[in-house]
Parts: C-alpha cells; structure tokens; sequence
C-alpha cells in the first residue's frame, strides 16, 4: 500500500488529497459509490440502515464524510475515517472501537502509511470475523449432503460393484461401498476454519482474547478441529473458487431486525 489517506468523520474532504486531481476525483467517486454490502460492519445493519448507508456525500459541490468510522481499502489505497474529536493519537477511535468489540485493544498504534495500515485491516476483520460466526453459531453448524466412499469391511451405504472389483481383485475381506451423510464435514465449514486457523498464526494474541469474549466461536473452532483438517493454500483457493455461491437454505437466513 504505497498511501494512507486520513479523513474525519463529518468533515470536508481537502481538495489535495493527492498531488494529482484525477486521482484525487476517482477516491471521491469510489466512496460514494461503496454500498453496505462491500462494507464489513462489526454490528449487523439491518435493511433500512443498508438503504440510507453513505460514507460520503455531495453538498453544493464540496465533498463531507459521514458517520462511519474505520479503515477501507479502495484498489490499491488504504482510507482511513477516524473521529473527529481525534488527534494524532486516534485515542477517541480507539475508545469507539474497544467499546463496539467489548475488549481492550491496540490495532492503531502504527498508522504509517504502508507499513501498519495493511495490518490494522486484518486485524478489524480478525473482529468482524469472529462476530459473524458468532451469529451463525446460533442457527448451529452448517450441514449439508456428502458422499464418501470407502473400501473396507465396515459395509454400510450402497455398495459399488464396479469399483469393488477394481480393488480387491482378490478376498481380502473388504468390500467398496458408498454412503450419503448429512454431515458438518463440508467444504463451506473447512473454508471457515482455514480462514480462522489462518488468523489464529498471524495474530495469536488477538484470537485468543476473542475466543475468551467470545466462548461459542472458541466452541465452534474446536468442533470443526475435531472433525477436519485446515486446506492448504491451493486447496482453499479452489474452495474460494468453489464455495462463491450464497447459501439461501431457510434454516441459516437469519430474519432481518425490524
């Protein structure tokens, strides 16, 4: 991230936000345009405040912030929106984010640009993401139908004839048989784990406070570890690839707050 742009909350954007103008226009264009849905939220919005989100607006032709604070990443630049009660310090942000996330932590000591912006990134979403499966620990673990095949004398399922001559040429008290299950076991729940397994390497510390705040994600990590193994880096980009679809089964739609 080669810069790190500073805004404040209800503030007038400075003309010069970048030596060049069209680059500068094209920041302006890309907050105005940014939806709910391309922003993550450490509370859930609900519809009405989806509909009214704005980080930026347009008012007789000068530009404000609105009231959001955080940090976003716009291509290849990192925007930073702290209060406005900020100094350089960030101590009233920080006092925000500690009160929203229900712990004490330091994620902004090091705003320089390109150095600890990238990290305070991941950090935040470590947050977001640890609340976000909080909430989908209430509805339980999600399942879904697998097929696993097996070859040996445990028989049970479907047995595949094909497949069974194939592999035991000879008696040898195995038998190739199939079987369906409705099982926690699947891809969407192993992209899940590798994801937090992930955080868990990059920022133990924090992980590891979230799981005492937060004990069902805690609970939900140590089911997935007892049944399944973390991807590895090729494997979880197929699942990426795979798992890109949105899950729209009844039980795990949770109803919008009215």
């Amino acid at each position: 991230m080669s810069e790190l742009i500073t805004l404040k909350d209800y503030s007038k954007l400075p003309d010069n936000l970048q030596s060049d103008p069209d680059e500068a226009e094209n920041l302006r264009n890309c907050l105005l345009n940014l939806s709910a849905d391309q922003v993550l939220s450490i509370l859930e919005m609900t519809e009405t405040e989806k509909r009214s989100f704005r980080i930026l607006t347009n008012f007789d032709g000068s530009y404000w912030t609105q009231n959001y604070i955080g940090l976003l990443q716009i291509e290849e630049k990192n925007v930073f929106i702290g209060s406005r009660f900020d100094d350089e310090s960030f101590f009233f942000t920080q006092y925000i984010l500690d009160r929203a996330l229900g712990m004490n932590i330091n994620i902004l000591q090091n705003m320089d640009p390109g150095v600890g912006s990238g990290d305070i990134l991941e950090q935040l979403l470590a947050f977001v993401f640890a609340a976000q499966i909080e909430r989908a620990y209430r509805k339980g673990l999600y399942r879904r139908y697998r097929t696993y095949e097996c070859n040996d004398s445990k028989v049970k399922g479907k047995i595949d004839i094909t497949r069974h001559i194939r592999l035991n040429p000879l008696n040898n008290g195995k038998i190739a048989y199939s079987y369906r299950e409705y099982t926690a076991d699947n891809d969407v729940n192993k992209m899940i784990f590798t994801a937090y397994t992930y955080l868990q390497k990059r920022h133990p510390n924090i992980m590891k406070n979230l799981e005492k705040k937060r004990r069902t994600v805690g609970e939900c990590i140590t089911q997935f570890r007892n049944i399944m193994q973390p991807a590895s880096r090729r494997e979880a980009q197929k699942l990426v690839q795979h798992e890109c679809r949105k899950i729209t089964h009844s039980v795990y739609t949770a109803q919008s707050r009215k």
